[in-house]
C-alpha cells in the first residue's frame, strides 16, 4: 500500500485536489466546480466529491495519511457570513476609509467591511477565518491563521493594528507557520469522508504562495508564470528594487523576495474571444491550433498581443533586477494548453516548462505537509527534491522569419 497526502486547493469557482506521494508521484487529480452553490458550505461537499473521484481514478492501493489545504487570497469567512477575496469592500468611500485604517494589510479592509456590513452576523460569530483556515477548522476543530513568513505580518495584522481598527482580538485565530499540524480529523468528518480518524491535517498557504513552492520558485533568478483568467509573472530575487510597476512581497523563504508583474486580463481576454467566436465549441488547445493557421485573423493577433504583454513584463523584470531570463515555469489554467505553451515559447524566445502537476499549488501543499512531518528541513529542500520538469517547450523559430517579440 502506498502513502499519500490528500492535497486540496479552494479556488474561486472550483475545488482542485490530488493524491501525492512523499516521492512527488501524483496518483490522481480532480476538479469539482461549485456550480453556484452557497459558499463556504459547498466546500465540504466538493471536498467529499473530489475524494470519490480521486479514489476511483487511481489503480493504486492508496492510504491517505494526511491532508493539506490551500486557498485563494484574503477571503473572509465565518459560519455566519462569507466575503470572497475579489468582491469589493463596499463603496469607494467605504474602501477609502478602510484603507486609511489598514495600512498595507490585505485582510484588515475586508474584516472592517464585514464588521460593518454584516454587523449582526459578525457579532454572533465566535471566530473569523481566511478561506483555507475555515476548512481546517471544520475538519479538526483547531482555529489558526497561517502566516507564510514573519515579514507577511504587515499584509495581515498585529495586535496594534487590530486595536486601531477596533477588531476584537479574540475573534481572530492566532498565527501558525506553514505545515503546522492542526490535528487529526474529527470523528464526524472522518466518517463523512470515509477516512481514518488518525488522518492528520496540516496547514497550507495562500494559493499563489503554494504555487511558487510547487514550481520550486524559491531560489533567486527563477521565474514562474501563474496563468489563468489573469496572469502573474513571479521572479524570486534577493532584494527589493523600487519600481512602481513591480509588486514586491516577501518570499516564503527568509531573506528572499517575490517580484511580480500582474497581467489582469490575459486569460479572460482569450476566453471572451473564444466564447463569441466560431471556435466556442472547441477546446482551448484546439482553438489555439486553429488560430495559428491564419496569421491575419483577429484571434491570431490576440495571441500575439497577450504574448507581447508577457514579454513586456519579463523585460521589465529583467531590466529592474538584472537577471537574464532563459526559462519560465508555468502553472494554472493556461498551462494545460500545450499549443499555447509552445506558441508562447516561440514568441518569447525562452524555454517554457511545466511540472508533473499543472496546478502546482497542489504539489506545494504536499511539500508543505512533508515539512510539517519533518520529512524535509525546509520548503526549499522539499521543492528541490520533489518538483520535476514534465515537459519543455523550446522556442521554434520560423525558417522564413523570427517569431520572437523584441
Amino acid at each position: 500500500m502506498k502513502e499519500a497526502v490528500f492535497c486540496i486547493d479552494i479556488g474561486t469557482s472550483s475545488l482542485k485536489a490530488a493524491l501525492i506521494s512523499m516521492h512527488g508521484e501524483v496518483f490522481s487529480f480532480a476538479r469539482v466546480r461549485f456550480e453556484n452553490k452557497p459558499m463556504p458550505f459547498c466546500w465540504q461537499s466538493a471536498l467529499q466529491e473530489s475524494l470519490i473521484i480521486l479514489r476511483s481514478s487511481t489503480k493504486e492501493n492508496i492510504n491517505i495519511n494526511s491532508i493539506c489545504i490551500s486557498g485563494n487570497g484574503p477571503t473572509v469567512v465565518s459560519d455566519k457570513f462569507f466575503h470572497l477575496w475579489n468582491h469589493p469592500n463596499g463603496t469607494q468611500e467605504d474602501m477609502k476609509r478602510y484603507n486609511l485604517l489598514s495600512g498595507k494589510s490585505l485582510f484588515l479592509p475586508r474584516l472592517l467591511y464585514c464588521m460593518e456590513y454584516y454587523a449582526k452576523e459578525w457579532e454572533s460569530s465566535k471566530l473569523v477565518f481566511s478561506g483555507p483556515e475555515y476548512l481546517i477548522y471544520t475538519l479538526t476543530g483547531t482555529a489558526v491563521t497561517v502566516l507564510p513568513e514573519k515579514r507577511f505580518e504587515a499584509a495581515y495584522w498585529n495586535d496594534e493594528s487590530l486595536e486601531k481598527c477596533k477588531i476584537p482580538k479574540e475573534k481572530i485565530p492566532p498565527f501558525v507557520a506553514p505545515g503546522f499540524f492542526a490535528g487529526n480529523l474529527l470523528e464526524t468528518e472522518a466518517k463523512v469522508l470515509n477516512l481514518k480518524c488518525s488522518t492528520k491535517v496540516y496547514c497550507g498557504l495562500p494559493d499563489f504562495i503554494a504555487a511558487l513552492i510547487g514550481t520550486s520558485t524559491l531560489k533567486s533568478g527563477r521565474l514562474c508564470d501563474r496563468a489563468g483568467s489573469s496572469e502573474g509573472l513571479n521572479l524570486c530575487v534577493e532584494k527589493i528594487i523600487t519600481n512602481s510597476n513591480i509588486r514586491f512581497l516577501p518570499s516564503v523563504v527568509e531573506g528572499l523576495w517575490n517580484a511580480s508583474v500582474l497581467l489582469p486580463e490575459s486569460g479572460a481576454r482569450f476566453a471572451r474571444f473564444k466564447k463569441n467566436s466560431e471556435y466556442k465549441e472547441l477546446s482551448s488547445a484546439e482553438t489555439v491550433k486553429e488560430l495559428l493557421k491564419n496569421k491575419n485573423s483577429d484571434g491570431y493577433k490576440l495571441l500575439c498581443s497577450i504574448s507581447e504583454e508577457v514579454k513586456n513584463g519579463i523585460n521589465l523584470l529583467e531590466k529592474t533586477t538584472g537577471f537574464s531570463i532563459e526559462t519560465m515555469r508555468v502553472t494554472g489554467g493556461q498551462a494545460h494548453n500545450s499549443q499555447w505553451n509552445q506558441f508562447k515559447a516561440n514568441m518569447l524566445g525562452i524555454k517554457i516548462e511545466t511540472t508533473q502537476i499543472l496546478d502546482a499549488e497542489l504539489m506545494g501543499n504536499a511539500i508543505t505537509a512533508f515539512v510539517g512531518m519533518n520529512l524535509f528541513s525546509s520548503l526549499t529542500e522539499g521543492a528541490e527534491a520533489l518538483v520535476k520538469t514534465a515537459q519543455v517547450f523550446e522556442p521554434q523559430l520560423n525558417s522564413k522569419s523570427s517569431n520572437i517579440i523584441k
